[in-house]
């Protein structure tokens, strides 16, 4: 008779490991955790901590609850993911482990241990966010009352203190399952944000590179962007809604020490002009107001531009005080 011997769970990715991919591909996708997992751990709370009240705008964990179901965490350990004690020293400016709290199947306090590879990086970058993204998508675009148009989430990008990329999670599928979460290289985040939001990325990245090589900005088709600001002034959304063919928001949510602050945009993108004249603005439309009810036509380059000063002064400190969007809720 032979006897097998079981083999042992692969070891997570490092932390290391996972920068080197992220930087090496621009994107890495994460070990897929289930809803439970997740709610099982927290990070140890931090007296300097920056985030100031994101965690509780965005319900997410302080202190770890009950788990929903039982062994949650007993299998975290024993995939690697979750051990005892305090985490391992880091690797220059490099943590190799985060300080985390577990939940007790047996409502007893919360314990301390050491969260390992993905788990660790999911859990630093949801609960120690400098700033968080929302993207809303309207499920009835063309809708000529644009706040009530049925809005859908899209995706959720965590910007972290002290630690490079960007954290993306996407809202449950409808057929129930939990999409993975995956890491963006900076570069990257503000790209794809301005893709959800209705954006040409492959465009404004070219736009992008005429501009270092000394080239204009802008391409003939879409007009000068110095121009059309000021010659064009803000419509009725009702009167330019029905050629939406998409219509998305962005909400930033930015640590303010205790307080949070909110800016956001509103994109709504299509074939669509004023009144005979044909005058899209390439398509792009910024939606101002209490209840986005006014729409300014703009070029890609705009938009992108816009994009780019929200998030560039949401990364910096104090970006919160400085911001001068505007949330178009």
């Amino acid at each position: 008779m032979i006897l097998r011997r079981r083999s042992a769970a692969p070891e997570p990715a490092a932390v290391p490991q996972r920068w080197r991919q992220v930087f090496e591909s621009g994107e890495v996708v994460l070990h897929p955790f289930s809803p439970a997992e997740l709610d099982a751990v927290a990070l140890l709370p931090e007296t300097d901590s920056p985030e100031g009240g994101l965690p509780y705008l965005l319900r997410l964990p302080l202190v770890p609850g009950p788990p929903p179901e039982p062994g949650v965490v007993a299998r975290l350990e024993a995939s690697g993911f979750v051990r005892p004690g305090p985490p391992a020293p880091p690797q220059g400016q490099i943590p190799i482990e985060f300080a985390g709290l577990a939940a007790a199947d047996d409502g007893a306090p919360a314990r301390q241990v050491a969260l390992a590879g993905d788990l660790g990086l999911i859990t630093y970058m949801r609960c120690r966010p400098l700033f968080v993204a929302e993207v809303y998508r309207a499920a009835h675009p063309a809708s000529p009352d644009a706040a009530a148009a049925g809005w859908q989430l899209v995706a959720r990008a965590f910007v972290p203190y002290q630690m490079p990329g960007c954290l993306v999670e996407r809202p449950p599928a409808p057929t129930g399952g939990q999409p993975p979460h995956f890491i963006l290289r900076e570069d990257r985040a503000a790209a794809a944000i301005l893709g959800w939001l209705g954006g040409d990325v492959r465009a404004y990245l070219k736009l992008r590179e005429a501009r270092a090589a000394g080239q204009p900005g802008e391409s003939a088709e879409e007009g000068s962007a110095g121009g059309m600001r000021g010659e064009q002034p803000p419509v009725a959304t009702a009167a330019v809604s029905a050629g939406f063919s998409q219509l998305a928001r962005l909400s930033l949510a930015v640590a303010g020490g205790p307080e949070v602050v909110l800016r956001g945009l509103a994109v709504g993108t299509g074939t669509v002009g004023t009144g005979g004249g044909g005058t899209g603005g390439g398509g792009h439309w910024l939606l101002t107001g209490e209840q986005l009810e006014l729409a300014e036509p703009v070029t890609l380059a705009q938009l992108g531009d816009r994009l780019d000063d929200m998030l560039a002064t949401a990364s910096r400190p104090g970006g919160a005080a400085r911001s001068d969007g505007s949330d178009p809720r």
